[in-house]
């Protein structure tokens, strides 16, 4: 079952009603924040030969530790233009040299477009070449520059013959499904997501490649698909992708948001409403995109075109895995119309009994289109606001009800715990931030840290102590904590919290705890006969 994070890998934050600073509050001029590498699918180091190769012979959900304090609680992309696609393959062959290079191709590539996936595939990429003879073989793959070839160097063979006819493949297949990767001696060290094998000619022969990460394998797998299907014409299908239903979509919104008719809008007004569209995304990184797309055309100002807002949009909006999934079910890569979303939902998501009434249900109600909820198409967009609904959360919502007995001494039960809660990354050099506690809180955990040092000016901190992480400051942990405690659960919430003040920072912890906190805060230990109540600390 397909299910997915709001930002990449981790649900995106509410921050809107915090009480952290913006940068704006800084004397900064901001609007007003990571990327995700697949790991290595790639052939062990044990297994890289030169050329060839012969097999050889914040931590959530912890339980909290009885030595610390506790307190208790109360209640990319814009379509390429044709010269940007077609490139002179023939030089880039002569020039390169006849060597092999071990090195992963770049991962930053940003695919959110059959012609995306083209290009890439002209520019070329490392894979590695199976053999029946368990032999693994590091070539150089590229399509050529007309599309009507795919090519690969090194090579024993002559030019014209290490090369396979577009026109000529069958069909390409995910995973390690041929002969040829059952009997090889590296099966069980080839990664099946990164495998894929191309099926050609009269006798349906095949050529068995691994890449080095699943997105590159989904690369070659969407932009080889694509030609198939479009053959002589997949050039013209590009180009006229440009004016599809999502760049139509978007180019309504930004006519909107130009209220002068001037064909531009204020680079703040563009953050705005990407971030309108995608509220998972900050603001910063919003402006860096617009001012980097700027920098690379030497771009004077602060005014945005509508084809700079697509492209933005594109390339922070659309993320990879969605979209080859998506394409794996689109019939004609553009949309998902009721039959292809009926497919999926039978085979991705192990429905029963769907019909094109059901498909035409979840179209109207996440295609942020006009034209796609009237045609009952499901654009890219849609289908991802589709996957990260609440429809397709792994979570059985039906145990979100307490069923347990809950007047069981606290001691008796599990406790859904977070270490070391402010730290955002690492433990040694890694960023403090509230975010931390807002995250966990919002997860549903029932016991935070906040590991507790003096601070300047009287004002108590939250750190690692001894390592190089940042300290924030303790009150205002303490307000968001007030403020998201009881969000996503009515049971008591554990501050536990390791004391390195000093006697007089103490006190000043006391009475923020007190003064924010009110009568919210458990400050009497219970009897053993009593329960704590709801919404307490």
């Amino acid at each position: 079952m397909a299910e997915f994070g709001d930002d990449g890998s981790l649900p995106p934050l509410n921050l809107e009603d915090t009480t952290v600073p913006s940068d704006g509050a800084a004397g900064k001029t901001h609007c007003e924040e990571v990327s995700v590498l697949n790991g290595d699918c790639g052939i062990s180091e044990n297994m890289v030969g030169s050329g060839s190769i012969v097999p050889p012979g914040s931590q959530d959900g912890m339980e909290t530790s009885a030595n610390n304090t506790s307190v208790g609680l109360d209640g990319k992309s814009e379509i390429p233009r044709r010269s940007s696609i077609i490139k002179d393959g023939s030089r880039q062959r002569k020039e390169r040299k006849k060597t092999v290079s071990f090195s992963s191709m770049p991962t930053e590539k940003k695919i959110s477009s059959a012609s995306d996936c083209i290009s890439a595939m002209v520019d070329g990429s490392e894979l590695k070449k199976v053999r029946s003879n368990s032999r693994i073989y590091h070539r150089y793959f590229l399509l050529d520059a007309d599309m009507q070839s795919l090519r690969w160097e090194p090579s024993k063979k002559e030019s014209e013959k290490a090369k396979i006819d577009v026109k000529s493949i069958k069909e390409v297949r995910t995973g390690k499904n041929t002969d040829t990767f059952r009997t090889n001696g590296t099966y069980d060290q080839i990664s099946e997501d990164c495998a894929f094998s191309i099926i050609f000619g009269e006798n349906y022969e095949s050529l068995d490649l691994v890449a080095n990460t699943a997105d590159v394998a989904n690369i070659w797998v969407t932009g080889l698909r694509y030609l198939i299907s479009y053959g002589k014409h997949t050039l013209n299908m590009i180009e006229s992708s440009q004016n599809n239903m999502r760049s139509s979509w978007l180019g309504e919104l930004f006519d909107e948001a130009d209220i002068n008719n001037s064909k531009q809008i204020t680079i703040c007004a563009a953050v705005q409403l990407v971030k309108k569209l995608n509220p998972g995304l900050k603001n910063v990184k919003i402006e860096l995109k617009f001012k980097e797309l700027h920098k690379a055309k030497d771009k004077a100002g602060s005014e945005v075109t509508k084809e700079e807002f697509i492209e933005v949009f594109h390339d922070l909006c659309t993320r990879p895995e969605i979209y080859f999934l998506f394409v794996q079910f689109s019939s004609n890569k553009e949309f998902l119309d009721t039959k292809d979303l009926m497919i999926f939902l039978e085979a991705e998501q192990g429905m029963a009994q769907v019909s094109e009434d059901i498909s035409l249900e979840v179209i109207q109600k996440y295609e942020p289109s006009k034209e796609g909820q009237l045609k009952g198409w499901l654009s890219l967009d849609g289908f991802t606001n589709y996957l990260m609904s609440a429809e397709c959360h792994i979570f059985d919502p039906e145990q979100k009800t307490v069923c347990q007995d809950m007047k069981q001494p606290l001691s008796h039960y599990y406790i859904n715990a977070s270490h070391n809660t402010y730290l955002i990354e690492d433990q040694f050099r890694g960023p403090s931030d509230v975010t931390g506690y807002i995250r966990a809180l919002k997860m549903g955990c029932r016991s935070v840290e906040l590991d507790v040092w003096d601070g300047h000016d009287n004002e108590p901190v939250i750190y690692t102590g001894h390592t190089m992480t940042s300290q924030i400051v303790f009150r205002s942990v303490i307000d968001v904590i007030n403020k998201y405690a009881f969000v996503a659960s009515e049971f008591p919430l554990i501050l536990c919290l390791e004391n390195h003040c000093s006697l007089k920072q103490q006190r000043v912890m006391f009475q923020h705890l007190k003064k924010i906190f009110g009568d919210k805060i458990q400050l009497d230990p219970p009897k053993p006969e009593d329960l704590l109540p709801p919404f307490s600390f």
